[in-house]
């Protein structure tokens, strides 16, 4: 009998942490996992209720070589063809390119990511040790791994989740304005109101300058899951810069062009290229061309 995504993710996350399991114990530098498994713990109240395809583990930009010698003496493999995109991927990315084990019918693929912002972030880089330090554990699959506490885990989110919105490439490519990222932060906040209260994520927020990005998934989110809880999140996290977001999509200020359609026709639609095409100069067609060739 055919199993259905709600049967098979737990079976998929144990094996991926199984894996995991196994490097742990040479990590001996500062980590945290993120999205994922501990997203779904988090958000839906227990592991497998998310469909995911890796593992999301955070480590500083300092500590990249330590962790590529842990992977590959546990067996993975990176992805990364050549120097040239291994360079590239430094330069224009927050992650490295996946590392991978192939285990039977299953590939464990693990992401390395070394920045909470994305490559095109031109504002104050946020010191990842810093942001790693207090992380926390936390038992999925009843492997203890280290994840972040619970308003960096909302600061992680609402940048992952705009950056996925508004990347030209995956505009380009995929539509991730979807519904399922708003539920995620929906239901993060709804429940853990204490440890993700509105006056804990704004300071976590203003910390890390994150302000604008999380006023623009807060605000989004009310639409799509009205709740009078995001009222007092809208208002402790509105800005002028926030709000000057809403109706634009790019990742720097350089490439980024106001929405020819509203919220509403772009919200899960099967592409929005169509809607942005004209709008993509020379330089955008470049960088989606040169993300594509390093990214897939």
């Amino acid at each position: 009998m055919e199993m259905n995504s709600q049967q098979l993710n737990p079976i998929i996350g144990k094996m991926r942490y199984n894996e995991v399991s196994a490097i742990l114990p040479d990590i001996a530098f500062p980590y945290a996992i993120v999205k994922g498994e501990v997203l779904s713990l988090y958000a839906y109240g227990d592991v497998g209720q998310r469909t995911s395809s890796d593992v999301d583990i955070l480590v500083s930009r300092n500590h990249l070589e330590e962790m590529d010698q842990v992977l590959t003496q546990h067996g993975f493999s990176t992805t990364t063809r050549n120097r040239r995109e291994a360079v590239m991927a430094l330069a224009f990315s927050h992650q490295v390119k996946p590392y991978v084990k192939r285990r039977a019918f299953l590939s464990i693929d693990l992401d390395i990511n070394f920045d909470i912002f994305w490559g095109e972030y031109t504002g104050p880089r946020v010191d990842m040790d810093d942001f790693i330090s207090d992380a926390e554990p936390v038992e999925i699959y009843g492997v203890t791994v280290m994840t972040l506490p619970m308003d960096k885990t909302f600061v992680q989110l609402v940048l992952h989740h705009y950056k996925e919105m508004n990347s030209l490439y995956l505009l380009a490519e995929h539509n991730y304005i979807r519904r399922n990222l708003f539920q995620d932060l929906y239901f993060l906040v709804k429940r853990n109101p204490k440890t993700c209260s509105p006056a804990a994520v704004k300071e976590q927020c203003e910390k890390c300058g994150a302000r604008p990005y999380a006023f623009y998934m807060v605000y989004y989110s009310s639409l799509v899951f009205p709740d009078a809880m995001w009222q007092p999140y809208i208002e402790i996290l509105r800005s002028e810069e926030g709000e000057a977001l809403l109706d634009w999509y790019g990742l720097s200020e350089q490439e980024r062009k106001r929405w020819r359609v509203d919220f509403s026709a772009r919200l899960d639609a099967p592409s929005v290229l169509e809607y942005i095409q004209q709008d993509l100069t020379k330089q955008d067609l470049e960088k989606i061309r040169r993300n594509r060739e390093v990214f897939g």
